[in-house]
């Protein structure tokens, strides 16, 4: 546990590369503390965004999986709408896709978190852009339930029409 809070104290003070290498410790001896795995992933994915190695420009699946490592303990995963936050955009960044049972599980632990309306509108992209359309669908369904009217319920809307199009074309 003390690797775990030396290494977010680190980088709370700016230094993030002695942070680095006591939240890794931390990670890899499965300390309970999902902050050290949210501030973890996070360094390892400004440092990826900024070289990424994917062929189009994005980030690689190593990358991607290095980024992920830290968050996928049970904790983390499951709990913690940063965390949910931190994979959306790794995932949204990435070359890749989840496959799709990970998908399902993170629109699962999405589901946990339902008036967190960027999240749900974010991963429902992701999951549109990967294919994954009736994860897309049963996402926004869920935000429209908890979106007030304005103007993040008009592009809810309209992404439910574009979704609601292709689930309509994948039919046929």
């Amino acid at each position: 546990m003390l690797l775990a809070v030396v290494g977010l104290y680190e980088h709370d003070i700016g230094n993030d590369r002695k942070a680095r290498l006591f939240l890794k410790r931390a990670i890899k001896l499965k300390v309970d503390r999902p902050k050290a795995g949210i501030v973890l992933a996070k360094l390892r994915f400004a440092e990826a965004i900024q070289r990424p190695a994917g062929k189009t420009g994005k980030l690689s699946a190593q990358q991607v999986s290095s980024i992920l490592e830290p968050l996928r303990t049970p904790r983390n995963f499951h709990f913690n709408s940063e965390a949910y936050h931190s994979i959306v955009e790794t995932w949204d960044k990435s070359e890749g896709k989840p496959d799709e049972h990970e998908a399902d599980e993170i629109v699962k632990g999405i589901e946990q978190f339902p008036r967190d309306i960027g999240l749900l509108y974010s991963f429902s992209i992701v999951c549109a852009r990967c294919g994954y359309i009736s994860q897309a669908a049963e996402l926004i369904d869920k935000g429209l339930s908890f979106t007030p009217p304005g103007e993040n319920r008009e592009r809810i809307v309209k992404l439910r029409a574009t979704i609601s199009a292709a689930l309509e074309k994948s039919a046929k």
